[in-house]
């Protein structure tokens, strides 16, 4: 291959032309070729003609050689796809190394060695460069090659950023180990830098000896430059970076990319989300858990076991508290409530205590009828109100047992139980998406401010590169044509030393110059190193806080989805109930009904008579005033004992007054409770006259009767006003005609008894029986 071809043609010293023309050279192929025309002492020509593939890369590369290489006069490019303006530049060059050899030439007639050219003429030998042996190159493979090796790889390993405290971060590199590696690359740069300007030094010196030493010294003057030269090329070739340490940090790209996240915020969401890759994936578990426990099927053990899986999938606060009320939600949906198997066996348990209720019912309204036949009517009044009593529990019961087949209270306490947990578990978990998400936003607009600022501060570095390789092309270019006018001063040497020592004073200073620049270069490309390794690091953890955050929203809004999801299956199981106990429900309904409606007749029935009997006690207590009022009248000495009777008449009132507010207060709970039920016996299309309904009826058709009976008496009252009404008529009548006659005898004697007067043969109405009770 080309190696071998190569290796070969360096072990001829005396081969002047070489010829690559139409041999399809490719652009990596040219390294190796200048490297070992760099070793062929007698090459003076060299044809690359017609291999059309060279381009750019190859171009500089053959710049370099020309440039450096005063040896090659002729350089043969036709064809090989290199732009005019650089083989210009090429040809420039070449046209320097022929006048070069000019020079030499000329020189040959002081005995300085010449070699023969092609054409016969005597061309002389530029002296070979001696670069300094520090800067030299080892062979690959050489034990110093290998031990650097080495130690660069223990150097990248320090490098390697460490694993952080929080799984999934990475740590800041190793800043010790950065500034050790800074510190080994500055003591070889610094090497080569002082071999520089060691170089350069021995040229100023050199160039002082050629005050004195005139002619004699311009030999060793123009290998010194070679030499220069050649470790500049070295200097290029072997430069090591990072070579300057800035200690660059997070903290310094927090503040000059002006990051929404300090390093603080960097903590605390490492403490809450760099829990590491096994706890991420472990929250994809829980949404086939949630599920699993949202199905009607799974047992409640499981249910626990479930739930215990779910806390441990979780790392954050609001996903725990939701695991907990995962099984709360469970325990709601399998509620016994609306469980069918425990709604009949609940049923089933009431079935004794309603037949007693109803026993007991039967034997109090027995016992009244019988005491109220008897004449007993306070003790038929107190049987009547233990029936009262009884009834009052028989209703709630089947009230109760009602509402436990159809649920009419559990399924909306269970209901309103479920809104809570998903009213609390919206609030928490808004709360944790809205932070997640938050959290995201800050990450995702960090990543753009570094990866803008990279941008930047790549293009910036761009541009320090090109002004450096600008600057090392013109200083290069200034170096060399600080030689020739060197080389050019030399043909009037005698008159221009002091010209000569003011271009090697410049030659100096352009190396130093040169020097400093690579130093800023260097300076440079270490800043942007270290930033692009401090940003890679900083840009990993927030896609780490990003990602992480984005799985627990994930997670955040399934929760959520399982606890909305709870009325739902609330109401599901409730209608299976419903539909199991349908029929039961409707029977016990009727039933209820009757056993209220019996309630309400018998609270009617007693209602209405003690209302008519505080009328009753309203009509005695009056006519127990005017007894009063009339005793000193009549000369009746039992006024104190009327009053008496007035101070219980009082007394009875009221404490019939608080029976009947009371009987009314029954009345009106009894239908409050009896309202849900009214409305489910409407909704099936059951026709039925509402218990309250039948009990007015009876209220009125009592009160009609009572009125029958106070009329009938007022009747009589108003007979007895009209006889007393006509008696003080016919008196009036006699008392005038005895005025007129003024004669008393036109009265009738005081013991002779008026047998005109109405009253007689009026009969008064005998009192039978009790207005209350009859």
């Amino acid at each position: 291959g080309m190696g071998v071809l190569l290796q070969c043609l360096t072990q001829c010293p005396r081969l002047e032309e070489l010829s690559f023309e139409n041999n399809y050279l490719k652009p990596e192929m040219v390294p190796p070729l200048v490297k070992a025309v760099r070793r062929m002492v007698s090459l003076t020509s060299l044809n690359l003609a017609n291999n059309n593939n060279l381009g750019f890369s190859a171009a500089k590369l053959l710049l370099q050689m020309v440039k450096t290489n005063k040896r090659i006069v002729d350089l043969d490019l036709d064809g090989t796809g290199i732009v005019p303006a650089t083989k210009d530049l090429i040809y420039k060059h070449l046209a320097e190394n022929a006048s070069s050899a000019q020079y030499w030439a000329s020189l040959n007639a002081s005995g300085s060695p010449t070699k023969k050219s092609a054409n016969g003429a005597h061309v002389p030998t530029p002296p070979k460069s001696q670069p300094a042996a520090s800067a030299r190159p080892q062979a690959s493979g050489s034990p110093v090659e290998t031990e650097k090796t080495q130690n660069t790889e223990a150097e990248e390993d320090d490098l390697e950023p460490k694993e952080s405290k929080y799984p999934g971060y990475k740590d800041p590199p190793d800043a010790d180990a950065l500034q050790k590696t800074v510190q080994d690359n500055a003591g070889t740069n610094l090497g080569l830098r002082e071999s520089v300007k060691g170089g350069e030094s021995r040229t100023i010196s050199l160039h002082a000896q050629l005050i004195e030493r005139n002619r004699n010294n311009y030999t060793q003057l123009v290998q010194r430059h070679d030499g220069v030269d050649g470790q500049m090329n070295n200097f290029d070739e072997e430069y090591t970076t990072p070579g300057v340490y800035h200690g660059y940090t997070a903290e310094q790209l927090i503040k000059e990319v002006n990051l929404s996240l300090s390093e603080a915020d960097l903590v605390q969401f490492g403490e809450k989300y760099g829990v590491g890759t096994e706890k991420v994936d472990r929250l994809l578990d829980i949404p086939p858990m949630l599920e699993e426990m949202g199905r009607l099927d799974t047992v409640p053990g499981r249910a626990e076991v479930l739930e215990d899986k779910i806390k441990m999938c979780t790392f954050l606060d609001p996903h725990y508290l939701s695991s907990e009320m995962t099984l709360q939600s469970y325990r709601l949906v399998h509620s016994r409530l609306i469980d069918p198997k425990y709604v009949f066996m609940n049923i089933r348990d009431l079935e004794d205590e309603k037949a007693d209720l109803m026993e007991q019912r039967e034997n109090w309204n027995h016992q009244r009828d019988h005491a109220l036949a008897t004449g007993a009517i306070g003790v038929g009044e107190g049987y009547h109100m233990m029936s009262l009593d009884t009834q009052e529990k028989l209703f709630k019961l089947m009230v109760k047992r009602v509402n436990i087949l159809k649920d009419m209270k559990g399924q909306q306490h269970l209901s309103k139980e479920a809104q809570v947990i998903l009213e609390k578990s919206a609030v928490m978990l808004e709360e944790c998406r809205n932070e997640t998400q938050a959290t995201i936003s800050r990450v995702e607009e960090d990543i753009k401010k570094v990866e803008a600022e990279l941008v930047v501060r790549q293009k910036a570095f761009d541009d320090t590169k090109r002004e450096f390789e600008m600057t090392q092309l013109m200083t290069r270019e200034r170096i060399a044509e600080n030689v020739r006018k060197q080389n050019e001063i030399f043909d009037g040497i005698g008159i221009r030393f002091q010209e000569l020592e003011k271009l090697g004073e410049e030659h100096q200073k352009e190396v130093e110059e040169y020097l400093k620049e690579r130093a800023k270069f260097d300076d440079a490309e270490s800043l942007l190193r270290e930033f692009e390794d401090v940003l890679a690091i900083h840009k990993h953890n927030l896609s780490c806080i990003s990602v992480v955050a984005e799985k627990t929203t994930s997670i955040t809004d399934d929760f959520a989805k399982y606890f909305a999801s709870t009325p739902g299956s609330i109401q599901k199981k409730a209608e299976y109930c419903w539909k199991e106990t349908e029929k039961m429900t409707k029977d016990e309904q009727i039933q209820t009904l009757t056993v209220f409606e019996k309630y309400m007749l018998d609270i009617g029935e007693l209602l209405y008579k003690k209302e008519k009997r505080v009328t009753e006690i309203e009509r005695m207590r009056r006519n127990n005033t005017f007894s009063v009022e009339m005793c000193t009248e009549v000369l009746d000495p039992n006024a104190a004992k009327y009053e008496e009777q007035g101070k219980e008449m009082d007394y009875q009132k009221e404490q019939m007054e608080d029976k009947v507010q009371a009987l009314r207060e029954r009345a009106d709970a009894a239908c409050e409770i009896f309202q849900e039920i009214e409305d489910a016996l409407n909704e099936m299309g059951y026709k039925f006259v509402h218990p309250k309904i039948l009990m007015a009826e009876i209220m009125v058709d009592g009160t009609a009767h009572i009125m029958e009976r106070k009329r009938q008496i007022y009747e009589t009252e108003q007979q007895y006003i009209d006889a007393d009404d006509e008696d003080l008529g016919q008196s009036v009548s006699q008392l005038e005609v005895a005025k007129m006659s003024q004669s008393f005898r036109d009265l009738p004697r005081l013991s002779t008894p008026n047998t005109n007067s109405p009253k007689k043969g009026v009969s008064f109405a005998k009192k039978q029986g009790n207005l209350v009770f009859d």
